[in-house]
């Protein structure tokens, strides 16, 4: 069941890749303060991104965060990690990547709102590397796994088993995974910290069931490319990952791989806020997409 009613919270933990704050340590966490996150994940070659506002946050962390957004390339070792989830359980991660700008709106003054926006995989898409040659037979997964170790990522295989040939790739670490994985003819996302190498027309992970009793909000849509929806914000929701979709609009019954997410979140701010997630979704061969 949706938990649309119950008391939300969201986490902030910001990590300087140089120096410390004023309270020691290079981790700064935030919670408790009015907060109001939006994460967009559209899959490669966009980079996956988030935007938060803070509220009332000490003057003194705002100077020092706010110096990042003066230096953008320093400013992409500093990393931001969103967690969310129901006050008094464990959270879930959202969002993780490399601040990009940082800065103190004092427009709404007495409330003043500390503003940040961050992509994953920022920094790595910077990173400077040889080209990588393949002479004779390489599985595509040992090599993606190697660029992913190369910039700290973690890597998963969702069953990709192809090889390639006397090959040549340059480019960052990112660059390089993802021309492997069009060399094969599979996809690769960055989720968060990790790559994610899979095939095309089979999505990841179990379906996650989307109806009005589990969290749809509305009615689907139809796109040029699949189908839209929004629902209450579900963690189980991953790129690449599938919905079983139940709905009253005709041939939007069935299996469908998410594409696209965008989550906004909202938590302690005046009059309630969001908690919903926007779905993109394109047709699996062989569903049930047919009621």
């Amino acid at each position: 069941m949706p938990q649309s009613f119950s008391l939300k919270t969201i986490r902030t933990t910001i990590t300087l890749g140089q120096g410390t704050f004023s309270s020691g340590g290079n981790t700064k966490i935030i919670e408790g303060l009015a907060t109001e996150v939006e994460v967009s994940k559209p899959g490669l070659p966009e980079k996956n991104s988030a935007t938060v506002k803070i509220a009332n946050i000490r003057l003194d962390d705002m100077e020092q965060m706010t110096f990042l957004a003066f230096q953008p390339l320093q400013s992409l070792k500093n990393t931001i990690t969103i967690e969310a989830g129901i006050q008094g359980q464990e959270l879930d991660v959202v969002f993780k990547g490399e601040i990009t700008s940082a800065f103190a709106d004092f427009s709404g003054a007495p409330e003043v709102w500390f503003k940040i926006e961050a992509i994953s995989g920022g920094y790595a898409a910077q990173i400077g590397a040889k080209p990588m040659s393949v002479n004779g037979e390489a599985l595509a997964a040992d090599l993606i796994k190697q660029f992913a170790t190369e910039i700290g990522y973690s890597f998963r295989n969702e069953g990709v088993t192809a090889s390639v040939r006397n090959a040549t790739f340059n480019g960052s670490p990112i660059e390089k995974a993802k021309a492997v994985a069009d060399e094969v003819g599979a996809e690769l996302l960055i989720d968060d910290d990790t790559m994610v190498l899979m095939e095309y027309d089979k999505p990841r992970g179990d379906n996650v069931p989307l109806s009005v009793e589990t969290g749809l909000v509305g009615y689907p849509s139809f796109t040029s490319d699949g189908i839209a929806c929004s629902c209450f914000y579900d963690p189980n929701l991953k790129q690449g990952g599938a919905i079983e979709l139940q709905s009253i609009v005709p041939r939007a019954s069935g299996r469908w791989k998410i594409t696209k997410l965008t989550h906004k979140l909202s938590a302690y701010v005046t009059g309630g806020g969001s908690w919903n997630t926007a779905i993109e979704a394109a047709y699996i061969g062989g569903g049930n997409n047919a009621k």
